[in-house]
């Protein structure tokens, strides 16, 4: 073998070369380098839909409207459901929350198009102004007991569900 530096070098490699030679051949060694390799592909992966599902939240909070015929179907399986009413009041109840839900989205436009964001109470107001009309359907279509069950347990169950914490993120955002 040649002496000096680069000798001592040449031997290192040589016996690298040698030695990884001989795992790449040894059955067991070559089973776990394969689970090595699933391993890091596995954690490639996750890190990728972690990457892209965050991705594709939409802005804003993840909150999306949904359109006066999602909100009227959702009432509608929910009472169905829950009290299984005669189609002819369940078709009633649809087309009065039908045009109500409409009139707000029309009227959440108007205050949105000056371009200016409203302020909180005048939103509120808003908002219970045509909650409180939801209401007096439901009340003029059901007996006093089921709207009692729709007051307390299944109104309450649609409401939109925020994240806990600050940022959306679990354990909180103040970290």
């Amino acid at each position: 073998m040649s002496s000096g530096k680069w000798g001592i070098l040449s031997n290192k490699l040589l016996f690298c070369e040698r030695f990884t030679a001989y795992l790449r051949h040894n059955k067991y060694f070559s089973i776990i380098l394969k689970f090595k390799h699933m391993k890091r592909l596995f954690l490639f992966a996750a890190a990728a839909f972690v990457v892209l599902s965050a991705s594709a939240q939409p802005g804003g909070g993840g909150f999306q409207r949904q359109t006066p015929e999602q909100r009227v179907a959702a009432i509608h399986a929910k009472l169905d459901s829950a009290f299984k009413l005669p189609a002819e009041d369940l078709a009633k109840i649809d087309t009065a929350l039908t045009v109500l839900y409409k009139k707000q989205d029309e009227r959440m436009k108007e205050i949105f198009a000056s371009g200016e964001r409203p302020d909180r109470e005048t939103m509120q107001a808003e908002r219970k102004k045509y909650t409180d009309a939801r209401e007096e359907i439901l009340k003029a279509m059901l007996t006093e007991e089921q709207y009692a069950i729709w007051r307390d347990t299944i109104e309450p169950s649609m409401r939109p569900q925020r994240p806990q914490g600050g940022g959306g993120f679990p354990g909180g955002g103040n970290n």
